[in-house]
């Protein structure tokens, strides 16, 4: 039986019986609840929990009794804070849909030791709890800043999300600067989702949106018939190649693939077939991105670029052998296991690629990876949730696997919060940040999305992207890479073409584009 087994079975004995009793584990609500005290459990609805009262819930594989702090509605969701009382900070706030049971009585050797409802101590001790996390948020504030939310990128949002039929067309404000709008909606990679929008913007902007759909349908005709030939070459020599990102997504998740914009064709092969795959590029006419520094590329991120000119346009391709989450410099730990990714791809055009759990993974981590740039990403993974082959429990255990599982609760919340993907409960609640790592993700992330469309290292992304590292370890780690990369890193991204220096002088280097990108304002 597993857990969704066992919490069905307890709502079913408590809708039956009204009552359920069971043992306590643990010491997260000592003093009133120990281990081994037996508890009184009662079903209740949402409008009958009350701050102070002790709710069992499910969290990850295990069932949590805490007392809960507030009781409120976010997005239409009916939400709980709750948090032990031998705990220093209160849970990531939980879906009511989470909630098992509410604990009535509790009794230690025969003698009840607690009942709800009598006297105000519980009360007293929720709001107490509630003013702690009230007071740390508040530190969290006023020491990283709260910037207010554009109301151009905030009709950004919306137009994408009526776009995709996820909402009623917006209300738009008579005094926007739609030329900012067009501005942040093109450097989101959006225009042409935006192109089929119904909401009432001006005619020149909505001409715009559509000349860019042109554009963007145009150039998917050019890199669908290199595609085709690529795949084509591949088979005949008997190299299996998996076909990731653009096509591959815009293929299978789009209602219309000419929506989702296409820079280059990404190819994996097996680390075996790496040298006979490039040799195939190369048949073809494509030759390595002119860098001094590709065979270092190649070495450090598994891939490497091949173009070839087509006329005035150029088709890229990066082959891949490894699919690296993140660059060596934030020490490389969450990567796809390419042994599983290869045995649960599906078939794509008569090639593969990855699975639907692997794909919404990629997609997050990538997304972080370039610093949380290109909202067409989050766009990707809102229309990647609602696959019904998607097995949520599986990307949840894989994501843990891999530790990256804060990095896909980032997507998955701005993904249902942006354009009302839908993301069960518990799948948000397993993957969170703990408080108050979890506080520090949620405010960093929600200013550095929603206020800037542009690609760029500040001190908000790279504090993002260690803070979202599951283990402190990690991020230490991470830290580490960053402040002392390795001389190859450093000779790749540095060094001049025409002197060679030392590593001494390639870490000053270093160290003086840090403290500029620490010290730029987002």
């Amino acid at each position: 039986m597993d857990d969704r087994d066992s919490r069905a079975l307890l709502e079913e004995c408590l809708r039956l019986n009204g009552e359920l009793r069971l043992p306590s584990i643990g010491t997260s609500m000592w003093p009133d609840i120990r281990s081994g005290d037996e508890l009184r459990l009662r079903n209740v609805g949402f409008d009958q929990i009350a701050p102070g009262d002790i709710v069992l819930f499910q969290h990850e594989r295990t069932l949590v009794a805490h007392r809960v702090l507030k009781a409120y509605a976010e997005s239409g969701r009916a939400m709980l804070l709750v948090k032990g009382d031998n705990r220093t900070f209160a849970d990531p706030p939980i879906f009511y849909e989470q909630v098992v049971g509410r604990v009535e009585e509790a009794w230690r050797d025969g003698k009840s030791v607690y009942q709800r409802g009598r006297g105000q101590r519980g009360r007293w001790k929720a709001w107490r709890s509630h003013m702690q996390e009230r007071f740390w948020h508040g530190v969290i504030e006023r020491f990283l800043g709260a910037r207010p939310i554009a109301p151009e990128t905030q009709t950004v949002y919306q137009l994408v999300a009526h776009a995709l039929g996820r909402a009623d067309a917006p209300l738009l404000a008579a005094n926007l600067d739609w030329e900012l709008v067009y501005a942040e909606a093109q450097q989101g990679r959006l225009t042409p989702l935006l192109a089929c929008s119904s909401a009432a913007v001006p005619d020149w902007f909505r001409d715009r949106c559509r000349q860019d759909l042109r554009e963007n349908q145009a150039h998917h005709l050019l890199l669908y018939d290199q595609l085709e030939q690529l795949l084509a070459a591949y088979k005949a020599v008997g190299l299996e190649v998996m076909v990731v990102k653009g096509p591959a997504i815009a293929d299978t998740y789009y209602p219309n693939p000419s929506w989702r914009p296409m820079v280059d064709i990404d190819l994996v092969v097996h680390d075996a077939d790496w040298a006979q795959g490039l040799t195939v590029l190369q048949g073809l006419g494509f030759e390595p991105e002119s860098s001094r520094w590709s065979g270092l590329t190649e070495e450090l991120t598994g891939q490497v670029a091949m173009l070839k000119p087509m006329g005035p346009a150029v088709t890229a391709v990066e082959l891949h052998r490894d699919l690296k989450f993140l660059s060596e410099r934030l020490a490389v730990r969450g990567e796809v296991t390419m042994a599983r990714a290869w045995a649960d791809a599906r078939p794509y055009a008569g090639a593969l690629t990855l699975s639907a759990e692997d794909a919404i993974a990629y997609a997050s981590t990538h997304w972080a990876q370039h610093h949380f740039f290109s909202s067409i990403w989050l766009v990707d993974i809102a229309l990647m949730v609602t696959r019904p082959e998607l097995d949520w429990d599986k990307l949840v255990r894989q994501a843990h696997h891999d530790g990256t599982a804060h990095f896909l609760w980032c997507a998955l919340f701005l993904a249902q919060a942006l354009f009302s993907a839908h993301v069960p409960p518990e799948v948000l609640t397993a993957l969170q940040p703990p408080f108050p790592k979890g506080a520090l993700v949620r405010h960093l992330l929600w200013e550095k999305t929603l206020t800037s469309f542009q690609e760029q290292a500040d001190a908000r992304s790279l504090a993002l992207q260690l803070l979202l590292f599951k283990h402190w370890r990690w991020t230490m780690a991470g830290l580490y890479h960053g402040v002392l990369p390795s001389k190859r890193w450093l000779q790749q991204h540095y060094e001049p073409e025409d002197v060679a220096c030392g590593h001494t002088r390639l870490l000053l280097r270093h160290w003086r584009t840090l403290g500029g990108l620490l010290g730029r304002k987002p």
